[in-house]
Parts: C-alpha cells; structure tokens; sequence
C-alpha cells in the first residue's frame, strides 16, 4: 500500500523497510515498483474527521500467531514487540506525560491574546491566566487536534467589561487622591462659607 502524504487524515502504523519493495514474486521487475522503501505501508489506518477509525493490513498473516509469535536471531518477535510498544504508548506513564503538555488554550476574542498550556491537576486539565486590558467578547477556545486522537474542541464564549459601580470596594486605594481632593474642596467651602457670612464692611465715617 501507498499512502498520499498530502492526505493529513491517514496514519502509517508499520512501514516497510528502506530496502523493501512491492512487486510481483514470481514476475521479473521490467518497471519501477510502485511502493518502494519506507513509502510502502504494512499497515496503515485512517481516522475519519467524525473520530471513526479504519486500520488497513497488507496481509491477513499480520494477525496470526505464527507472525506474532515469530523471531529473527534471537531477537524480540516483530509484531510482539510492535504491539507491545503501542500498549505502553497507549497505556504507559510515557503517554501521560506527553499528553499534559500539549493541551493548548487560547483566549480569543478576533485575534489570540493569550495562548498557553493546560496543566494536569488531578485527572483535571485547567490553567490560571491575567485577562487582557480590553473589554469586548471573547471565547474560551480548546482545539486539539491530533492525528491517532480524538478530535477534541471546546468554545465557550464570555464578556470582557468593567465592573458595574456596585461591585466595587467601599473605598479604593487608587482613588485616594480624589478622595483627599473632594474632602479638601469640601473644607475649603465651609471656610469660605464662614468668612463670607459673617464678614461686615466697615462703616464710612462723616
């Protein structure tokens, strides 16, 4: 089998051996083979964009016990140790652990303004961010795309504004300057209300 590298949705899963290639065995080759090298796919499987997946296999003899159980100077079984290594990917720490780093989020409103890792806390992937100082509406966005994975996405959208004036602290720390400057005015006028109230002109003597 050959497999169209333009194709993103198909998944080389065993591939044929730099010097391998695919030809008729009782026929002598008079042209170029159509698979050659590592582009000839063993096994290959495609992973539809609903997340259905389809294994395709060269040869019913990949799944039998002679095949599985089958060794080559005195090493581990081919297709042993091939499945053997998909069950540690698949069910190892080693797989964890490449996983908790690439959960990306972004917090977008038309463009990306923040863009980072999710971190696994306890089965939970969640993060803690600073929200941008600019009011508009924005989505929490999750789009996690991996060939051999589930397809995951997740948008949630929310409004970036300013806090109504009944949310606010009683008193704010940054808002002490106009605190001390109404309060001055304030005292300022009762001063001058007394001097203008009772301040006389003196009378013009004769």
């Amino acid at each position: 089998m050959v497999a169209d590298p333009d194709n993103p949705l198909v998944l080389d899963i065993l591939t044929g051996s730099s010097t391998s290639y695919s030809f008729f065995p009782d026929k002598p080759i008079t042209q170029y083979p159509h698979a050659v090298g590592k582009n000839t796919l063993l096994i290959a499987g495609l992973q539809a964009r609903n997340n259905a997946r389809v294994v395709f296999s060269g040869s019913l003899d990949f799944f039998s016990d002679a095949f599985f159980n089958s060794a080559v100077q005195k090493a581990t079984p081919g297709s042993k140790r091939y499945v053997g290594s998909l069950a540690e990917e698949y069910l190892g720490s080693c797989l964890m652990k490449k996983i908790q780093k690439i959960f990306m989020f972004t917090f977008v409103r038309i463009d990306p303004f923040v863009r980072t890792f999710l971190k696994r806390n306890g089965g939970k992937y969640s993060v803690r961010f600073k929200l941008p100082d600019v009011y508009g509406v924005f989505q929490f966005k999750v789009d996690y795309n991996r060939l051999g994975y589930t397809h995951l996405y997740s948008s949630t959208q929310v409004s970036v504004r300013p806090l109504q004036h009944t949310q606010y602290e009683r008193f704010i720390p940054s808002a002490y300057p106009y605190y001390a400057g109404a309060f001055s005015m304030m005292v300022g006028l009762f001063m001058f209300s007394i001097v203008f109230l009772h301040m006389k002109e003196k009378e013009k003597s004769d």
